[in-house]
């Protein structure tokens, strides 16, 4: 595939003709390139792991600079870097935390900020100009790990039986996804 540099680099270490498409490989050159590109995937999310950290550490004391030089807009290489004020709503916890005594353990604060966060709700529920902000949902994945661990399973289709309280509200899709894990040979 012309134009992409990863991907002539890996179809290089594998003998692969760079302007071959995906169609034209041969089945163990597809699966060179897809762990070659699987590699790529996670040697990429490394590094933008890491650099989010050092743009998070570097953000924190340019913030700080700025602030105290009174810089709201600085441009550099092309660049323009800006201190913007952005609000975020945060659950006022305040009241559940001051009934807390000095021997309250890190469970305690954990559901103090629970109740003030369903207190919220219940205020956010309570309000005809705030209750769409409330739904009631769920996570897929907690569901996914809560049926393949906890859940009985059918040795017919060995898939985890769905509870009788679930039954015709939940349904499972299969999917089969190529996955890589490190060798040990």
């Amino acid at each position: 595939m012309p134009g992409d540099a990863v991907l002539r680099r890996i179809y290089a270490e594998l003998g692969v003709s760079e302007d071959a498409e995906f169609e034209d490989l041969t089945p163990d050159q597809m699966y060179g390139v897809y762990v070659a590109l699987d590699n790529e995937r996670r040697e990429a999310d490394k590094l933008s792991k890491r650099i989010g950290g050092l743009k998070s550490q570097l953000e924190d004391q340019l913030v700080e600079h700025m602030g105290e030089t009174g810089t709201q807009s600085i441009t550099l290489r092309g660049k323009t870097l800006y201190l913007a004020r952005e609000l975020w709503p945060t659950v006022d916890d305040s009241e559940e935390r001051s009934a807390l005594n000095s021997e309250a353990t890190a469970e305690d604060v954990e559901n103090a900020r629970e109740l003030a966060k369903r207190r919220l709700v219940l205020a956010l529920k309570g309000d005809p100009e705030t209750e769409h902000l409330v739904r009631r949902t769920f996570n897929y994945q907690t569901l996914r790990s809560w049926m393949l661990n906890d859940c009985e399973l059918d040795e017919e289709t060995m898939s985890p039986m769905i509870p009788e309280h679930l039954e015709g509200l939940l349904s499972f899709t299969e999917r089969h996804r190529v996955k890589v894990v490190a060798s040990r040979k």
